[in-house]
């Protein structure tokens, strides 16, 4: 089932992509940078969808236990990006607010994905599964938030029209970027975000919290076999 979730979120993504491509069109659409944006969002998450589709055929042969579990885990951590990013785009908090807000969003999610990491190898004695668990549920909580963020851009334009950082950033850099307008120029902004957090703070973060929860996961597991040692 959260396998299942997690496809239909990351395809949920390629068609809200899709969508962008074609209701924020740039000064030169159909080319232009902001049609390279779209088409290379795009080709990535067909290859994402992709190696799902070839990981899920050879998983009945390779018997994963961890996948589903860390997928679920993922897809629950997601719902924090959810939260953070519904926040931003809804309340719309000033700074310093703003980023103490979504720093202590970013350790709740991380710490989640160490803490599965770090247990999955302490029970298994297996760096490469807590690796696994990393890998997997950072890909699914930032399959989450890309799928969140992408909603904002095609269903909640208003709201990213309105916020006053946005407004800023607008008159500082935006009027002067070659959008053709404001609309245009946070679509693709919030593009670049989705995707950031898909690969880099999702895919990529989960890899080195699952790389790092396994070697503190190894080191607890062999303490726990010298110390049953002493005791027998």
């Amino acid at each position: 089932m959260s396998s299942k979730i997690l496809k239909i979120s990351l395809l949920g993504s390629l068609l809200l992509v899709l969508s962008i491509f074609f209701l924020y069109r740039g000064t030169e659409w159909p080319l232009g940078v902001q049609a390279i944006e779209a088409v290379g969002a795009c080709v990535l998450l067909l290859a994402i969808n992709g190696a799902l589709f070839l990981h899920s055929r050879r998983m009945p042969l390779h018997r994963e236990p961890s996948y589903p579990k860390s997928v679920a885990l993922g897809l629950g951590a997601g719902l924090f990006w959810t939260a953070e990013i519904s926040m931003n785009n809804i309340l719309m908090f000033g700074l310093p607010l703003r980023d103490i807000l979504d720093d202590l969003f970013w350790a709740v999610i991380a710490l989640i994905i160490l803490g599965a990491s770090l247990q999955w190898t302490y029970k298994t004695n297996d760096i490469h599964i807590g690796m696994n668990v990393g890998f997997w549920s950072g890909l699914s909580s930032g399959a989450i938030a890309c799928l969140t963020g992408l909603i904002f851009v095609v269903f909640g334009m208003p709201l990213l029209l309105h916020d006053p950082l946005n407004l800023a950033e607008w008159s500082a850099r935006g009027a002067t970027s070659g959008a053709p307008n404001m609309a245009v120029y946070f679509a693709y902004q919030t593009l670049a975000g989705a995707l950031g957090h898909l690969v880099v703070l999702g895919a990529m973060m989960g890899l080195v919290l699952g790389l790092l929860g396994g070697a503190l996961g190894k080191v607890g597991y062999v303490l726990r076999k010298k110390l049953r040692a002493k005791h027998t």
